[in-house]
């Protein structure tokens, strides 16, 4: 039986997925099984695009249906709330709450030198590094970062959802697992860095799911997961506007540099061997340089209107 052009066993289906949803997040085994139940067939991605746009016009769950999402499965209210939610299934028109979900996600960026500070429908946390480009679409299904571009760092709210909290990059998915970590989407790799509970990795290519815990990092590209290696605790520093150097070849700390400010910053390779240490202020790059030319046998010089810079050796 068909209701709506979408048959009604998979209507029943993805009412009943979005009531175990509502009960916690699933289990590894229960989230293969989902994602084979969606990939079976058209029509079970139908019903549950139907989910999507129901749950996304009404904010949630529907009144009267969460609290018996949590009875037993074989309860005359559980029961009764399946029933309603395929009624409800049945009835949303296709674009009934398509302006909802549009407005659901929603873009942020942040310029060259700039950080934004942002907080999620959900309660979590996210500052925005220099040029930063992420999308944020939370539905019934799942708590969504697109990262377009640039870094993002992250502390996931203490609150329950039975919702999974991801971020998805050219590279592949994470998946926080209660915790505080940055993202940073590079060319060809996504790098990784946790400090607080742990984080999955999922390449899109298909490769070994890998979880990484606080106090570690990789980088990983679409085939492939690199190798673990530890944070260091200033790894942080950044989104307090720092940049903290112990022993850092010149080269890789005017990379960072250059992230924050418009123009080209050049090296003389003749410095390629020097390494610096300090605390430079990355929302400042010409006070970090002055810096550097005050503690380093380097001089900065600039031209067209500083769009130009060069470290050189100091005459």
């Amino acid at each position: 039986m068909s209701v709506a052009g979408v048959p009604r066993a998979a209507l029943e289906q993805a009412a009943e997925w979005l009531l175990r949803l509502q009960e916690g997040p699933l289990e590894s085994d229960q989230r293969r099984e989902f994602d084979h139940w969606l990939a079976a067939s058209a029509d079970n991605a139908r019903a549950w695009q139907r989910v999507e746009r129901l749950t996304a016009t009404l904010g949630g769950m529907p009144p009267g249906v969460a609290s018996a999402a949590l009875d037993r499965p074989d309860s005359p209210a559980r029961r009764a709330a399946l029933a309603k939610l395929v009624v409800l299934l049945a009835v949303v028109p296709a674009g009934w709450g398509a302006w909802r979900l549009a407005d659901s996600t929603n873009r942020y960026r942040s310029a060259v030198g700039e950080q934004r500070e942002l907080a999620t429908a959900d309660g979590s946390q996210l500052i925005l590094n220099t040029d930063t480009d992420i999308a944020v679409r939370f539905d019934g299904r799942q708590r969504l970062i697109d990262l377009h571009q640039g870094e993002i760092h992250i502390e996931t709210s203490d609150q329950p959802d039975p919702r999974p909290f991801r971020v998805a990059t050219e590279q592949g998915r994470l998946e926080a697992l209660g915790t505080r970590f940055s993202v940073r989407q590079l060319d060809g790799e996504t790098r990784l860095k946790v400090f607080a509970g742990a984080v999955a990795v999922s390449p899109s290519g298909r490769g070994p799911r890998t979880v990484v815990e606080a106090g570690a990092q990789l980088a990983f590209s679409a085939a492939r997961v690199g190798a673990v290696e530890a944070v260091a605790d200033t790894d942080a520093a950044w989104i307090n506007g720092m940049l903290m150097a112990d022993e850092m070849p010149l080269a890789q700390l005017l990379g960072e540099l250059a992230r924050y400010r418009h123009g080209t910053l050049q090296m003389d390779p003749a410095l390629a061997a020097l390494t610096v240490s300090g605390a430079y202020p990355l929302l400042d790059s010409d006070q970090a340089l002055a810096m550097l030319a005050a503690t380093y046998p380097l001089r900065v010089h600039r031209s067209l209107f500083g769009y130009w810079t060069r470290v050189l050796p100091k005459q």
